[in-house]
């Protein structure tokens, strides 16, 4: 926590958020951007610290488009139309950022600098993300992005190699993982998803499937196994059930390596 005191960090969690609306009017990763954010950073990791809810979920904040958006049509064109799309974003996430640091500022506001300190980050999981190449790609590199900035080794069979899909994720299974999410898009199931399910429930790992809503999905298929909806174009709408989820898992891991 170093020299920071109740009021100081009250002080900065205010100044931090009067910036917001500054930022509003500026380009995404302009140097105030930029600053601003690295401010944030330092300050989540001082006072809070790594393992924080609140500065894991403004880690998890990209400022910039997650997923599939649809142009509006313009009179610049394509080129004005994505910087109108890329600002909106931006500003989105601005207003996530909002949220986590008043929530941060009434928790120290609560309960005092001392304990609030959530300590660094726990150790390394390892987690398969499996998703559809087609539907799938750009949700996944969102919450790949997401799973690292918690401290995750993320594996994927995206990379291509000469050989069946079968074979890559067996490899990779091999490597025991301790979970692995699945992401069901618009598409709906792969045809390989039973087997993933399957494999991994008989290594006794934890499953947790994200289903957009809408798509098509066999719950029947995964019995009691509980899953995270979410609406097109916002996988982000997950990531607090996902932390959740990936608690448990820690928990879990910790109370089998005390045993």
């Amino acid at each position: 926590m170093g020299s920071w005191t109740k009021n100081s960090a009250l002080e900065e969690l205010q100044r931090l958020i009067e910036e917001i609306d500054v930022l509003k009017r500026t380009a995404p990763f302009s140097a105030e951007h930029v600053r601003w954010q690295t401010n944030c950073y330092q300050f989540f990791k001082d006072v809070f610290g790594g393992a924080s809810l609140y500065s894991r979920s403004f880690y998890a904040l990209t400022f910039s488009i997650r997923g599939n958006r649809i142009l509006p049509a313009m009179v610049g064109g394509i080129i004005a139309a994505q910087k109108l799309v890329r600002q909106e974003a931006y500003v989105d996430d601005l207003e996530s950022a909002k949220g986590i640091l008043m929530g941060a500022l009434d928790h120290l506001n609560r309960v005092g600098i001392k304990k609030v300190f959530a300590g660094t980050l726990p150790k390394t999981l390892v987690g398969f993300l499996s998703f559809r190449f087609e539907g799938g790609k750009n949700y996944a590199t969102d919450v790949k992005k997401f799973l690292e900035m918690q401290n995750i080794t993320v594996l994927t069979a995206e990379k291509f190699e000469p050989r069946s899909i079968s074979e890559k994720v067996q490899d990779l299974f091999d490597l025991e993982p301790d979970f692995v999410i699945l992401i069901i898009a618009e598409d709906g199931e792969s045809f390989w998803t039973r087997d993933e399910i399957a494999t991994m429930l008989a290594m006794k790992k934890h499953v947790i499937p994200l289903v957009v809503k809408g798509a098509k999905f066999t719950q029947g298929l995964f019995g009691d196994l509980e899953f995270i909806p979410f609406s097109i174009d916002h996988i982000s709408d997950t990531y607090i059930k996902l932390m959740e989820g990936i608690e448990f898992i820690r928990e879990n891991l910790s109370e089998l390596d005390e045993q």
